[in-house]
């Protein structure tokens, strides 16, 4: 092969690795942002009465779970009902009942503001559904998912990488042996030849 193409193979190697890197990055910083761990110190309680609550699908217990209290314009919404330490209790919420929940400091304009709010912790009737250390258990899962994820794009485009510049190296070879025995046939035809008259 080349040492031009050999060079190009290698700079395109380090560009998907340096690609997959970036992805690893930002997978942890979403990561570390979007599933980072609460606690009362970064929570606030908000106690209401359930007027409407259910999955955003319709018919299925799955999706996100919002819940619209009595006198309050923001949608209360457990974006991860795989958090509850029983997700068949968020099902049974009906009209009516009272309710106590924690939603991050954060989310406490948007509370005030009539926008949605993301539940972290949830009592219903004083019987908790999510607790702080089961949404955090679950979000410690989700991080760990993220990180393997870039683990895995990581070694992949690394391997892709090096796999192309060591199957473009190999390819060189046999391309440099086939013109070799082809010079030899050559050679070896032309000693053949009878000669011209």
């Amino acid at each position: 092969m080349q040492p031009r193409r050999k060079v190009r193979f290698l700079v395109l190697g380090i560009i998907f690795t340096a690609l997959a890197g970036i992805y690893f990055s930002i997978a942890l910083t979403g990561a570390a942002t979007t599933y980072a761990d609460v606690s009362e110190e970064n929570t606030r309680e908000i106690g209401a009465i359930v007027e409407d609550a259910g999955y955003t699908i319709p018919g299925a217990e799955s999706g996100f779970f919002q819940i619209q209290a009595y006198g309050e314009s923001t949608l209360l919404m457990v974006f991860f009902p795989e958090s509850a330490e029983d997700p068949s209790a968020l099902a049974n919420i009906r009209e009516g009942q009272a309710i106590v929940c924690r939603v991050r400091d954060r989310d406490a304009d948007a509370e005030a503001n009539g926008g949605t709010a993301e539940i972290v912790a949830l009592r219903v009737e004083g019987i908790p559904v999510i607790t702080l250390e089961s949404y955090n258990r679950y979000q410690a899962g989700q991080r760990n998912a993220l990180l393997w994820i870039g683990i895995f794009a990581l070694a992949l485009f690394g391997g892709l990488a090096v796999g192309m510049y060591f199957a473009n190296a190999e390819e060189g070879k046999r391309f440099r042996l086939a013109s070799e025995r082809y010079a030899a046939w050559t050679r070896a035809a032309a000693a053949m030849r009878p000669p011209q008259p």
